[in-house]
């Protein structure tokens, strides 16, 4: 696996722990990727949010994971129906993902090719984390009153491009979460064709956390979001529940 250059002073960092049983998810194609996966995070988010990238390592069990790095575990069963994986924080701090083989599989979902890919699962979970670790930040859309919570792939989330043979999600960026010119995600930087026409907007496949206030949190969901996957975005441990969950502790 080649990586990327990692100067001194950058905290992010990811690390990938394979704990499914399934021989489909080798070591080489969990190397594969996470060399896809960082160079996403280098080449492709940093710039357009104007921000730095973070190495991404595969390890080969959770003891040996380092202290300072987010954890994505890639595992077999879901915690909840409809859940292909989720970021969130430990009561101590530290960001983490979790990423479920299972119900991707299920879903006629492959390893690394297409939108419904192992791969591409993991490269929304990191991204969402690298661009809010601690899944609390909002963006308000002027024309509306509304906040979205600034997850980068949901709005989009049915949507994935291809680096080095690796399908990799599709994301937004900075300007989608205000209003003025976009482009407002990578693939219409990319191609040079608008993929997301306007701030705010959630394509037919994807989805939003959205509130009212900070007592009223709730799912906006595209007309084609998938049926069978709308449960996982509404049980207790999803992260609508969870951003609720936080907002009410700030208001009370």
């Amino acid at each position: 696996m080649k990586h990327h250059n990692v100067g001194k002073g950058r905290h992010m960092q990811f690390a990938i722990v394979n704990e499914s049983k399934d021989a489909q998810i080798s070591s080489g194609v969990v190397e594969q990727i996470a060399a896809a996966v960082e160079r996403q995070l280098y080449e492709h988010y940093a710039p357009f949010w104007e921000s730095s990238g973070a190495p991404v390592r595969v390890y080969p069990d959770l003891k040996s994971v380092p202290t300072q790095a987010a954890l994505v575990a890639l595992l077999d069963s879901a915690d909840q129906a409809g859940v292909l994986g989720y970021h969130d924080v430990t009561p101590d701090g530290r960001s983490y993902a979790r990423v479920f083989w299972k119900p991707i599989r299920g879903s006629g979902g492959t390893l690394t090719s297409g939108s419904n890919s192992l791969s591409v699962t993991v490269s929304h979970e990191v991204l969402e984390t690298i661009g809010d670790p601690y899944a609390s930040f909002w963006g308000q859309d002027p024309s509306t009153g509304l906040l979205h919570a600034l997850e980068l792939c949901d709005a989009c989330e049915a949507e994935s491009y291809v680096v080095d043979g690796i399908s990799v999600s599709n994301f937004v960026g900075p300007r989608f979460f205000r209003s003025g010119a976009g482009p407002y995600d990578w693939m219409s930087q990319m191609e040079g064709q608008a993929h997301i026409t306007r701030p705010f907007e959630t394509l037919p496949g994807g989805y939003q956390i959205v509130a009212t206030s900070m007592s009223d949190v709730r799912n906006v969901f595209g007309k084609e979001y998938p049926e069978w996957r709308r449960p996982g975005k509404e049980h207790a441990a999803a992260r609508t529940a969870k951003r609720l969950a936080k907002s009410k502790e700030v208001v009370t």
